[in-house]
């Protein structure tokens, strides 16, 4: 068969091949033993039991040859970036680290000062050291647990990172000058500093910080266990040049907070607890750049010492990424007045914008710089979408005046303009019936709404249509108090509860003459004035069905002020006046049409300002005897412990 033939083809061509290359064995075998000095004993012309075993070292030495053209021509002139040398390397360093870690254990298990002196450097930072130290100083246990285990991973990455990075450039180096250059790099982390842990934290402890705030600054930075203490005299010059821990915290915390700010150090403490990444060398300055910011765009200190829980959101950003914020802020996209811009960064609702183009990076990580430029392509889209944003609010939604609406609810410009304002807005008109002149106006005055979710709004409006309030009086409900809509149904069902609970038959009707009552406190606001309803009045429930808007009116400073008035100084009695004959005027035709007054309502308002001023008085004694008796349960507790 063709196979049959195929097969003996093929066998005769090995065999005409291996007798061809029998009588060149002998020669290049004799060849390749005098090349190298030493007598090839194998190679034995004359005995023809041999020739077979000289075949098959010619063909291995002519296999090797040939492969070795083939890795010179393919063989780079460079280095490669991971080889076997490198993992070699590190199986070396982890062989290293398990004899490290056992030897470390050895000196931990041994009290004696002695062995005590003898430990490396890097086993300060262990877990089971830092763990000790921490408490020591009185840091709590769960936080010294976590504190110890981060500083732990961090130190120990960052040595092996810092090693690997001296091999490589010691390979490359031997790579293109050869062995010599071996003694020319020396390794930075085979030299352990003289100063460590303990010296970290007795330049914290001189600033009179606690073990609760150090460890809370070792968990979230960790980075400064690594840093030189103090500018030691007995280093060389060239390593007392730099930023050292104590000018770091030296200029954020007696600088900027104690100094500039002017805060307490209780405050003080707790923002460093907040925002430990102050006390590094970039973030103590970025701290004193950003309070110059600040500063320039009309904040007073005083507001910022005053708004202790916006200074870390602040204090912790980048000088450059906030100046961008206000740039834009100022541009002809949103045109917010600069003197605008500051009130506007320092309140709590600017959180969420501040922390989209301006976030605060991880002092935790060991490669700081790993994504920043995913960070700067994520801050760059931000900053696209939020013009995107103004835009159609300006154009599509017809919102001209954008100053008023970014400062009553600055995440605005973080929504979607597809997705959440546009069907927001949809929405409202045509199935609530907003008129679409009327929406601008309602938008700029609530612009929550625009970040509401629809099946939310949809439930409050089934929520009302329950109670009995009619459909087409939606529109005017919402035109007017368009807060209702961002309510949710459980805070809504107390109110409704106690409003049937004093006898309001039509609950619709009552929430359609006053719709904010939904939004209104039970406990802080509408009992207690039901309660003082019901001694002045022989029917307050008939009363309050005749007149809802009572429950809008302040209780101390116009309801309880005129009925005392009536009551004491014109001795009128209140139980047959009606509700609306008391309130609905203002102070002066009160007077004059209810109490008859002839003098212009000025006996009114001279026994008002004088209850108001014994109301304050009561109000300041009452807050002082409160502070007193703080004052003597503290030290009854110091006593006792």
């Amino acid at each position: 068969s063709n196979r049959d033939h195929r097969m003996t083809m093929r066998n005769q061509w090995r065999l005409a091949i291996f007798l061809y290359l029998i009588p060149f064995s002998s020669s290049l075998a004799a060849q390749a033993s005098s090349s190298d000095g030493v007598p090839n004993s194998r190679v034995k012309p004359s005995n023809p039991s041999t020739e077979r075993r000289t075949g098959d070292l010619y063909t291995e030495a002519f296999i090797q040859r040939k492969s070795k053209r083939k890795n010179r021509r393919i063989r780079n002139s460079s280095a490669p970036v991971v080889d076997s040398t490198l993992l070699r390397f590190l199986s070396e360093q982890k062989v290293e680290a398990q004899s490290q870690f056992t030897a470390e254990q050895q000196v931990a298990s041994s009290s004696t000062t002695q062995e005590l002196d003898k430990e490396t450097w890097i086993q300060q930072f262990l877990y089971e050291n830092v763990k000790r130290v921490l408490i020591e100083n009185g840091a709590p246990k769960s936080l010294a647990h976590d504190a110890s285990m981060v500083v732990q991973s961090y130190v120990l990455a960052r040595i092996k990172n810092r090693r690997i990075r001296y091999f490589l450039k010691k390979r490359d180096i031997e790579w293109e000058k050869g062995a010599d250059a071996n003694s020319a790099l020396e390794d930075p982390c085979l030299k352990d500093p003289e100063y460590g842990l303990q010296d970290i934290i007795e330049t914290l402890l001189e600033f009179q910080l606690t073990g609760h705030d150090i460890a809370v600054i070792l968990k979230h930075t960790p980075g400064i266990t690594l840093m030189m203490p103090r500018p030691y005299s007995q280093y060389p010059k060239d390593m007392r040049d730099g930023e050292t821990l104590y000018d770091t915290v030296s200029r954020a915390y007696n600088g900027v907070l104690l100094g500039s700010l002017g805060l307490r150090k209780h405050d003080a403490k707790k923002i460093l607890r907040s925002c430990p990444g102050l006390l590094t060398l970039r973030g103590s300055k970025r701290a004193e750049d950003v309070l110059t910011l600040m500063t320039s765009l009309g904040v007073s200190i005083k507001s910022l010492s005053r708004t202790k829980a916006t200074l870390p959101v602040l204090l912790s950003r980048s000088p450059s990424s906030m100046f961008r914020l206000v740039s834009f802020l100022a541009s002809d996209a949103l045109r917010i007045p600069v003197k605008n811009i500051g009130p506007l960064l320092r309140g709590k609702d600017s959180f969420a914008l501040i922390n989209s183009v301006s976030p605060v990076s991880s002092n935790s990580s060991v490669n700081l710089n790993r994504n920043m430029e995913e960070e700067r392509i994520l801050i760059n889209e931000q900053y696209r979408k939020m013009s995107e944003t103004a835009w159609t609010l300006r154009n599509k939604i017809g919102t001209q005046d954008l100053s008023k609406v970014v400062s009553i609810y600055p995440s605005v410009l973080l929504l979607n303009a597809e997705e959440q304002i546009l069907p927001a807005a949809t929405y409202l008109m045509n199935d609530l019936g907003v008129c679409e002149n009327d929406l601008p106006r309602i938008l700029q005055l609530y612009p929550f709404l625009l970040g509401r979710d629809i099946k939310s709004m949809q439930a409050v409006v089934d929520y009302l249509l329950s109670l009995g309030v009619k459909e087409e009086d939606l529109s005017s409900i919402f035109r007017a108090f368009p807060s209702l809509l961002t309510k949710d149904k459980d805070t809504m069902k107390p109110v409704v509860a106690f409003l049937e609970e004093i006898g309001i038959v039509n609950v619709g009707r009552f929430i359609t003459r006053l719709p904010p009552i939904l939004g209104y406190s039970v406990e802080n606001d509408i009992k207690p004035k039901w309660e003082y309803l019901s001694k002045v009045c022989l029917y307050p429930s008939f009363e309050l069905s005749t007149f809802p808007a009572y429950f809008s009116y302040p209780l101390d400073r116009v309801i309880k002020t005129r009925y005392e008035y009536l009551k004491f100084v014109k001795k009128v009695p209140t139980d047959l006046l009606a509700l609306d004959l008391v309130l609905r005027h203002g102070d002066k035709d009160f007077a004059e049409l209810v109490a008859n007054d002839i003098d212009g309502g000025k006996r009114f308002a001279t026994f008002a300002r004088l209850r108001k001023e014994i109301k304050n008085k009561e109000l300041r004694l009452k807050r002082e005897q409160q502070k007193r008796n703080k004052a003597f349960q503290r030290k009854l507790d110091s006593k006792k412990t």
